[in-house]
Formats: C-alpha cells, structure tokens, sequence
C-alpha cells in the first residue's frame, strides 16, 4: 500500500491495469520493488487484457483486498456477462441445506480439504490432481458428495487449473467475490467453495464460461455417462 501512494505522488504510476482472467489489479511503478511475489492465478493466454512486463516496469500483483476499497470506481470487470442459458444458480437460488458449520466440517475434512473448500484457499496451478485428467465420469463436491460437473463439461482451457464450461443446474452457486472484482463458484449444498466463473474469455463454448476449479474441491467418481448432463456415480 505504501508503495503505491509513493507511486501516485511521485505521478509515476499509470492507471491500474485489471486482466480478466485473475481480476488482479497490477500498479505498474518504475523501478519499485513489489511487495508480494508475482503469482499467477487462474490465468489463460486467452485473456483480452495481458498483464504486460518489461526491464523498466515492475508489477504489483495480487494487490491485497484492502486496496479495493478507494480504487474500485475506477475501473470495470471485464467479461462478467451471463448468459441465459447459464445453469449456474444466483444468491437469490442459495441452498445452503448440507452445510453443517465449521466445527464439523472440520472433522470430515482434511486440513487441505478445509483450507480451500471452507476457507477459500487456492490449489497450486498445474500441480493439482485433475487439471489434465480427461476420465469420463462426474465430479462430485468434495465436501458434501453433491454431483457439479460431469467430463463433459471438462476442456483444455490452459489456465492450470481444471476449467469446465457449464455445471449440473443450480448445483453451482455465483457470488461476487470479496475482492470486489471476480466471481466466486460454491457448492450450492454445502457453501464449499471451489474457485471463480470467468467469462467474455472467447472459448469455442456455447455458454461463453470458464468454471475455474481447484482440484481439492471435487472428487472425479469414474464412471459411463448416460447423457452430457446426467449423474453416472
């Protein structure tokens, strides 16, 4: 934060660059050190908006959610249009009936498990368990076993992390994010959460999504489909 009021005094810094993909917001300040590691999350080299470098800007990314606050009227998601024939469902379509409180998830889960699902972590991208697995079959919540996603719905979508194009209808839930820029996908049943909903992204899908999922949150039951959309497991 320090950094990047230096920045705007010294009137070095140029308008905060969002990409679609991560919604990050990157404050490009000539020859400041970051303060946090450039990461790279849910990223795509589909994205419209790339976060550009060179030997005379360093990037501020992952930019803490404190910082939000005074910058949000600035700038506009990118991408965030939904489709009608989404089957996502909205928080007006909240479920919530398999959620059984922290306390005892914590005894059903392991620490991984509890980390991304209850508390909102994020699988390390390319080292998780089914960004490159194409197994036919349904991916069930791993918290509450409520089926979400079938193998179908599965692409490549390049961003390290599994990507499926649509959901089992109203199994997944939208919510805004607490970083006030990006989408966040839960387990309609059980609150769990599972990753963010990109869109405007030009994948060849028909709904126009990206369900951007971490691995730990699901578990793939193999399985014949019976149907793109039916529950095999």
């Amino acid at each position: 934060l320090k950094t990047m009021i230096s920045c705007l005094r010294r009137k070095v810094a140029t308008p905060t660059t969002i990409n679609p993909l991560t919604s990050s917001m990157a404050v490009v300040c000539a020859g400041v050190t970051p303060l946090v590691p450039i990461t790279n999350t849910c990223s795509s080299p589909h994205s419209s908006y790339p976060l550009s470098q060179s030997s005379s800007t360093t990037l501020l990314h992952n930019t803490p959610i404190v910082m939000s606050g005074f910058l949000a009227g600035f700038f506009e998601p990118k991408g965030t249009d939904r489709s009608p024939n989404s089957h996502t469902a909205l928080r007006n379509e909240k479920d919530g009936s398999k959620d059984i409180g922290d306390e005892e998830w914590k005894k059903r889960l392991s620490a991984k498990q509890f980390q991304i699902l209850r508390g909102k972590g994020t699988d390390p991208g390319h080292r998780n368990e089914y960004d490159q697995v194409w197994k036919e079959g349904v991916y069930h919540c791993a918290g509450c076993d409520t089926p979400l996603y079938t193998s179908v719905m599965k692409f490549d979508c390049g961003c390290g992390w599994p990507g499926f194009w649509d959901c089992l209808p109203k199994a997944v839930r939208e919510e805004g994010d607490a970083d006030g820029r990006r989408v966040e996908i839960l387990c309609n049943a059980c609150n769990g959460h599972l990753g963010h909903v990109f869109r405007g992204e030009r994948f060849d899908n028909p709904i126009n999504e990206r369900h951007c999922v971490n691995s730990t949150s699901v578990l793939l039951k193999v399985g014949k489909l019976d149907g793109s959309k039916s529950t095999c497991c």
